[in-house]
C-alpha cells in the first residue's frame, strides 16, 4: 500500500466527535417524572442542527425544592452535587428545560457550564436561517412564568419564533400576575392557586385559546389542574421545546 492509499483510509477528523464535544441535557426531578418527552425533544431538535447531545442520567435533583422549602443543608448538597458535574469536561454546555431549576441554578452559581434549554434552543434555531416549520392553523397562548427573568429565558425571542408559523394564532396573557403555582401553592394552598390562575382560565376561554405553552413544570402542572377543573375540552398544555420540535419540518 502506497501513501496515498494508507492517506485515503485514514479517518476525517473534522467528521469526528470528541467525548468532550456534546451537550448534556438536565431533566430535573419534576419535569424527569411529568415532561419526560421533552427531554428527547431536545435530543431531537440538536440532531437536526447537527449538534451532538446526551440526557444526564446521574444527576436528578438540582436541590431548589429542597432549598425552598427550608432544608437548606440539603439543597445545597443537591447543587453542589449538579455544579459539580455539569462543569465536568466532558460537556461542551449543559441544558436544563425546567425554569426553576434554571432560576436556582443561576442564582446560586455563577460559573457553571449551564444554560435554560429554551433559551440554548432558540439560539440554535435562529442561527438556523434554512428552518422550516408546518403550517398550524391553532389559537395557542404563551405563559411567560415569574423564572423567566431568573432562569435568563428570552422571552420576547420566544414570541418572535412562534410568529414565524405559518397559520399559528400567538395570544400571550393579559395579565402579569403569578399563575398561582409558586411558593408550591399548587402543593400546599391548592384552593389559593386555583383563585390565582382564574384570570387566566377565563383568558383561555374568551379567546378560545387551544394549547398552552409554559416552560415551567410548576405552571404546567397548575393549568392541567385548572383547566380539569373547569371542564375546558381539547386545551393542551405543553412545553415549548416539544411544540418547536414537533413543527420543524
Amino acid at each position: 500500500m502506497n501513501y496515498t492509499q494508507l492517506h485515503n483510509k485514514l479517518p476525517n477528523l473534522n467528521n469526528i466527535t470528541f467525548a468532550n464535544n456534546y451537550i448534556g441535557i438536565f431533566s430535573g426531578c419534576g419535569s424527569s417524572i411529568f415532561q419526560t418527552e421533552v427531554a428527547n425533544n431536545c435530543v431531537t431538535i440538536l440532531k437536526k442542527n447537527n449538534i451532538n447531545s446526551s440526557i444526564i442520567e446521574n444527576i436528578e435533583c438540582c436541590g431548589s425544592l429542597d432549598y425552598n422549602s427550608g432544608r437548606i443543608n440539603k439543597g445545597q448538597l443537591y447543587n453542589k452535587a449538579a455544579v459539580t458535574e455539569f462543569n465536568k469536561k466532558k460537556y461542551q454546555k449543559v441544558i436544563g428545560y425546567a425554569s426553576g431549576c434554571s432560576s436556582f441554578i443561576n442564582r446560586n452559581d455563577q460559573d457553571v457550564n449551564y444554560e435554560d434549554a429554551t433559551t440554548y434552543i432558540l439560539d440554535v434555531l435562529e442561527k438556523n436561517k434554512n428552518k422550516n416549520f408546518k403550517a398550524t392553523s391553532k389559537n395557542i397562548c404563551v405563559h411567560k412564568p415569574c423564572t423567566t427573568i431568573s432562569a435568563a429565558v428570552n422571552f420576547t425571542k420566544l414570541i418572535g419564533l412562534l410568529k414565524t408559523i405559518p397559520n399559528l394564532n400567538v395570544f400571550t396573557f393579559d395579565d402579569k400576575y403569578c399563575c398561582g403555582a409558586g411558593a408550591q401553592n399548587l402543593i400546599h394552598n391548592r384552593i389559593n392557586s386555583l383563585r390565582i390562575i382564574d384570570p387566566k382560565i377565563e383568558f383561555i376561554k374568551l379567546n378560545q385559546i387551544e394549547l398552552v405553552l409554559t416552560y415551567n413544570i410548576g405552571c404546567s402542572l397548575n393549568f392541567i389542574n385548572s383547566i380539569n377543573v373547569n371542564d375546558i375540552d381539547k386545551v393542551e398544555v405543553m412545553h415549548p421545546i416539544s411544540f418547536l420540535n414537533n413543527r420543524l419540518i
